[in-house]
Parts: C-alpha cells; structure tokens; sequence
C-alpha cells in the first residue's frame, strides 16, 4: 500500500482526507496498540456513519472543534501533525495511515461497540463519561455510547 504524507506547504485542514484520519491517529494514539488506534478510528467513523452536531462527513468530525485533542491550537500534538516524520519513525505514521484507510475501506470492524466518544485513562473522566454509557477499555483509552 502507498502511504500519503502530510503537506507540510498546506494547512492541516486542506489536506487530504485519508491524511487527515493519519493525522488525527497520529496525534490521538500514535502510542497505542494496532487495537487502540483502530478504536479511536472507529469512533471517528461512527461519528461519520451517525450525522449529529458533531459533523456530516470525514472532514467535518474530524476537524470539529474541541473534539480531537491533538488539532486544539494549544496542544502540544499540533505542531507534530503536520511532520510526524521528525517525531517518529516512518512506520509509526504508516501504522495510522494504515489504520485510516482500513476503516474507511470498511477492513476493520468496529472494536469499540459503536462508540462515539473516549477519553484518555490517564486523565480526570470528563463530565460526559457516565458509567452506565461505557462500552469497553482498549489501550489507554475509555470508549463511551452517548449519542448513537
């Protein structure tokens, strides 16, 4: 499989979509397992297949504000977006890009039980992650069906 890199001469939000879902695996969960970031893709896909405030295509969940971490203009993950080859070895980002184009060819089932929210365990639950709305743990990652 070819692998598409980030433009660094475009801004992140002009790229290419099967780069921006790279970019959004990278930034989420580059450090997770192959199932982790497979996680974090399918609720991206959820969010697409289920239309809500969040957005009505790739591009507009993905780069809705406030809902990845990683594209937040004070996140320190930002600025890795867009070189993710100067943070990490090449296969860290071919992994994502893997991972990206693997959900949107529909090649890898959904892993999270139609999730459509997480959050890392290494910080506070935020106010939406109510116990009974919890659907699995995978990797560093808590998985939650609020909406769909």
């Amino acid at each position: 499989m070819q692998v598409f890199l980030p433009r660094p001469d475009m801004a992140i939000e002009e790229q290419i979509p099967e780069v921006l879902f790279a970019m959004l695996l990278f930034g989420e969960a580059r450090g997770e397992p192959f199932s982790g970031k497979v996680a974090v893709g399918s609720v991206v896909r959820n969010r697409t297949l289920h239309p809500r405030w969040w957005g009505h295509n790739l591009r507009e969940v993905i780069l809705k504000p406030f809902q990845f971490s990683c594209f937040n203009f004070n996140d320190p993950n930002r600025e890795k977006l867009l070189v993710p080859w100067k943070w990490e070895d090449y296969p860290v980002y071919d992994e994502c890009y893997e991972v990206a184009i693997g959900i949107l060819e529909n090649d890898l089932p959904d892993n999270t039980r139609r999730s459509d929210h997480y959050y890392s365990i290494d910080i506070s639950p935020p106010r939406w992650a109510r116990p009974e709305c919890k659907t699995v743990q995978i990797g560093g990652f808590s998985f939650y069906r609020l909406e769909i």
